[in-house]
């Protein structure tokens, strides 16, 4: 059953309980808080339900690739936690959403003015109220609340009937002119439940209820339907009902067994439908009810095949708009949103969803201009379910890409759009501020968060942001002062959508990082806000934990983790997190309790945003470490009926166990479990080519191109896999390359066609072989392949830049800076890129070193706006072209160049050691000891560092000896240890 389906029965069950309880306490005002209790418990387990199922549609679960994590869901463990994104006070389900149809009022018999609407409303509100018998006066803010917040199916958001006889006899006068095809999924759940309804609370109305059930069977089911979809439909509503009244602790002692016999009702029926509504289609195509059900029931595929069948009306075309979108294949997708818009010019989200795919190519002018559009729609969509905000935060977005930002926040602050909304227009400022902090302007985010505090200062989420993007900076005092802000602010806020603790991870991660993590602690217990949430305690200190396990402080994270379980003895990632830091130890035996542990309470937890094969994947790498991988399969995994009907998850765990092994180079035994994982679930790609990539490991190429090509096929016929056909390509593309046999490649790829409506996939291909001929030394033929994946794909900077080395490597150091500088240009104006702007900045700064036109480039450098807010970035160069002129035996000048890094960030102990190092080159054996000692002082203070304290050390003891100052060395020595 659709999600929205399962989130209406659960509010409609809270309808039924808040009536009960107003009943039976007789209007006092401990009933109506009681209602508002269960209201609040209610509406948490409806955001529940639909965060988790929208997170299990957006991350789903696939397998690793060799030597990677899965794509899944984000580990907790190696989150990193200083780079988290700042939050959107907005859900995300709304992305590319199909808006709700809503019946025309007109067929309805209703106006269409607004205030006709809103009079039809408050009527509809007043018969709801007549469902609680006993009310005081006092009790009526809060039923009319009740209503409002839960927009009960029943009265159909409120506006669309008359809850009464009248209304009843109004629609069904009116039905001969409604036509049946204008009725979708959301009118007849309306009518079906306003019967219910009606049939409970008006007793008298019974037979006009009868005929309504009749008419929407006869005019909304097709002709043919034999009934069972309609009776499954009910056994659905009864069990959901069922299932709410057990959540809610209502259940009868029998319901259990109710709820096994309408589930077996249920699926008795669930064959038939299939057929139902393939027979349906095939009488009629444009039968939107039928379509509907297909999305439910069909593969996307297929369904894709019925929409493509049916007439091409706005909603259908905006729907596969929404699919291919989906699917990454975004010039597919303009093409469906053109036609939506042209067929429905009314309908602002067409627009914003054409708008928003031009964004996803990079085309930033014509999202503006549809987005914009969008805008000038919804002045006058007074019905539409998104708020104007909703489409200011993708214009804002657009502007943004296209580097005219100044020009959006004129028209921000012009428009009358927000004159009696400043909390929307705060909306719009947060998400600038999320744009700047997503690409690192931090500085620039702090002050578009500081506009949104200003317009809208109740809310926590804004104050929070702010503390986030200093944390970036590593102003830890002010990170802290603002996430305390933001605490304060949610106490007094209970329909935040994140919880205290939410904004309590943050203050714990300042506190940690500013080394005043005992004074937190001390916080934590004086503000005493979890006693009666110790669940939400929990999330805190295995927060903290992850910040320990981070730094490889693994005994500290160890003790954290062991309170988070003392406060959430429940939670499977706790025990798991727990076990997984035993293994970092290499406490093999501990790893295995814990994980087995987390194992044991995933079986038993309703709801997770981890699998249980998850937590079978550490648990196999327990027992893999700790020498006993026979004993896991035989002895735990064979024997456990977890996955009994679940082999593709057992296929997972089978995956993980092959990557544990290639990791070590066990690669033949590797092979024997990517067989198993085949053999439980043979439609996964990845299985086949992570079997590939280990027989390219034994240079056997000819199967490695098998099971590649297998993959490939694979991949062909699945559309929800974590990798692209081009990722299965690439390792083809190196099979054939090894055998030099790279034409017969080309003319697969060729004949396959499988890149055709996707010119940038095609490009990732060209440019791993170039990657390989550049990888032996070949540049003049790698420098061939990066042209065709700039040919293919001209937007994508890291071709040009891997040009740009290659010309380099020929000594050509002219058409070095001009692609590497295309490089540049591209990266500013790209949506996400994995490499930052400075990666580019390197090799260009490299070409015009080795071109010996540093001056010219040193003029550049002192233009580049975003590395003057971001000095450690300029440190980075300044060091890497420091290194170039000592590769050069240029050290004067290369000494010059390790100072300006170092003014630029004092903070990093190589630059020091370079120095130093560069002065021992000259023997000016005092400078050198200098530096390298004050590296040494800096090492022994950093968080992290690639080099270890030994590395620096050794230039230090180096400096000492060539000085003649041995004994000093001796004391120095002695006094560091």
């Amino acid at each position: 059953m659709a999600i929205t389906t399962l989130a209406k029965a659960k509010l409609r069950s809270a309808r039924d309980d808040i009536k009960n309880i107003l009943q039976s306490a007789s209007g006092e005002i401990k009933a109506a808080e009681e209602c508002k209790l269960k209201l609040e418990e209610s509406r948490k387990e409806v955001t529940e339900l639909l965060g988790d199922t929208f997170y299990e549609i957006d991350q789903q679960h696939s397998p690793k690739g060799l030597g990677a994590e899965s794509k899944k869901q984000p580990q907790p463990l190696k989150r990193d936690l200083n780079h988290v994104p700042p939050q959107s006070t907005k859900s995300g389900f709304s992305y590319f959403t199909t808006p709700k149809k809503t019946a025309d009022p007109n067929l309805l018999g209703l106006q269409k003015e607004v205030d006709e609407h809103l009079k039809k409303a408050k009527e509809s509100y007043e018969a709801a109220k007549k469902l609680a018998q006993n009310y005081t006066d006092k009790d009526l803010p809060e039923i009319e609340k009740i209503v409002n917040q839960t927009k009960l199916s029943s009265i159909y958001q409120g506006y669309q009937f008359n809850v009464d006889r009248q209304g009843i006899e109004d629609f069904l006068n009116q039905k001969e002119n409604i036509n049946k095809d204008r009725l979708d999924e959301n009118d007849v759940e309306a009518l079906m439940v306003w019967a219910e309804a009606l049939s409970i609370s008006m007793g008298q109305s019974i037979k006009a209820v009868k005929e309504l059930f009749n008419y929407v069977q006869a005019e909304y089911y097709p002709e043919n339907a034999n009934s069972n979809l309609i009776i499954k439909d009910m056994y659905e509503l009864r069990l959901l009902y069922y299932q709410v009244e057990s959540a809610l602790g209502l259940e009868t002692v029998d319901r259990k067994k109710d709820i096994d016999e309408f589930q077996g009702e249920i699926d008795s029926y669930s064959k038939p439908v299939e057929t139902m509504i393939e027979n349906w289609l095939g009488n009629d195509p444009n039968h939107w009810a039928s379509l509907l059900w297909a999305k439910d029931y069909f593969a996307e595929n297929k369904y894709i095949q019925y929409l493509q069948k049916a007439k091409h009306n706005a909603m259908m075309q905006n729907e596969l708009g929404n699919i291919y979108v989906a699917k990454g294949e975004y010039h597919v997708a303009i093409k469906h949103y053109e036609y939506a818009t042209k067929q429905d010019r009314r309908r602002p989200i067409y627009e914003c969803n054409f708008g928003r795919t031009f964004g996803d190519l990079g085309q930033w002018d014509e999202m503006i201009q549809h987005c914009t559009r969008a805008i000038e729609l919804r002045r006058y969509a007074l019905t539409d379910e998104f708020g104007m905000d909703y489409y200011y935060e993708f214009l804002s977005e657009a502007y943004y890409k296209a580097g005219r930002l100044q020009d959006f926040e004129d028209i921000l602050e012009k428009t009358d759009d927000f004159k009696d909304a400043p909390q929307n227009k705060a909306i719009v400022y947060n998400r600038l501020g999320n744009l700047c902090a997503n690409d690192a302007r931090d500085n620039e985010a702090i002050a578009y968060y500081q506009q949104a505090i200003q317009h809208d200062p109740q809310k926590p989420i804004y104050p929070c942001n702010i503390g986030i993007s200093y944390g970036k900076i590593t102003k830890w005092n002010e990170m802290i002062t603002h996430c305390e802000q933001a605490i304060k602010l949610r106490r007094t806020t209970p329909d935040d959508s994140y919880g205290l603790d939410y904004y309590y991870n943050f203050l714990a991660e300042a506190y940690f990082n500013a080394k005043r993590l005992e004074e937190f602690e001390d916080f934590l217990e004086e503000a005493n806000d979890f006693e009666n949430n110790p669940e939400e305690l929990a999330t805190i200190y295995n927060r903290i934990a992850n910040l320990f396990f981070v730094q490889h402080e693994y005994e500290k994270a160890i003790t954290h983790y062991q309170n988070a379980i003392a406060h959430d003895s429940q939670k499977p990632i706790y025990e798991c997190n727990l076990g997984r830091t035993f293994g970092d130890l290499s406490r093999w035996n501990e790893m295995i309790q814990h994980c087995a542990r987390a194992v044991e309470l995933r079986r038993n937890v309703t709801s997770d945003p981890y699998e249980l094969d998850y937590y079978y994947d550490f648990l196999a790498e327990g027992y893999y470490q700790s020498g006993r991988l026979q004993e896991f399969e035989e002895g735990v995994f064979k024997k456990t009926a977890d996955f009994e009907n679940e082999p593709e998850k057992k296929a997972v765990v089978y995956n993980r166990i092959g990557n544990l092994l290639a990791n070590d180079t066990q690669d033949r035994e590797a092979i024997i479990y990517y067989q198993q994982a085949i053999q439980h679930d043979p439609q996964k790609p990845i299985y086949q080519c992570n079997m590939a990539i280990t027989y390219g490991k034994l240079k056997e190429w000819d199967e490695m191109i098998t099971h590649c090509r297998q993959a490939i096929g694979l991949r062909r016929t699945i559309s929800d896999d974590s990798y692209g056909l081009e990722y299965y390509y690439n390792f083809l593309a190196e099979a054939y390359f090894n055998v030099n046999r790279l034409e017969e490649f080309e003319g697969f790829l060729e004949e396959a066609n499988d890149f055709e409506n996707n010119p940038e996939e095609l490009a990732t291909i060209y440019n791993r072989i170039a990657n390989l001929f550049f990888d032996k030394y070949q540049d003049a033929k790698a420098i061939m392949y990066y042209q065709n994946a700039i040919a293919h794909d001209s937007q994508k900077p890291i071709y040009e830049c891997n040009l740009g080395r290659a010309y380099g490597n020929l000594g050509e150091w002219d058409a070095m800076i001009q692609h590497c500088a295309r490089a540049v240009e591209l990266r500013r104006q790209a949506v996400s890129d994995p490499y930052e702007l400075d990666y580019y900045y390197d090799f260009l700064a490299e070409g015009y070193v080795k071109a010996n036109r540093l001056e010219e480039f040193n003029n550049i450098l002192e233009e580049i706006d975003n590395l003057k807010t971001e000095p450690h970035k300029k440190a980075i160069l300044y060091n890497n072209i420091g290194n170039w002129l000592f590769e050069k035996y240029r050290h004067e000048d290369a000494i010059t160049y390790y100072q300006k890094a170092i003014v630029q960030d004092s903070q990093i102990p190589i630059y020091e050691c370079n120095l130093g190092r560069t002065y021992g080159n000259l023997e000016k054996w005092d400078d050198m000891i200098h530096h390298c000692g004050k590296a040494v002082e800096l090492r022994e203070k950093a968080v992290s560092d690639p080099y270890e304290l030994d590395y620096y050390l050794e230039y230090l003891k180096e400096g000492y000896r060539k000085a003649g100052r041995i004994t000093e060395l001796k004391d120095n020595l002695e006094k560091a240890t």
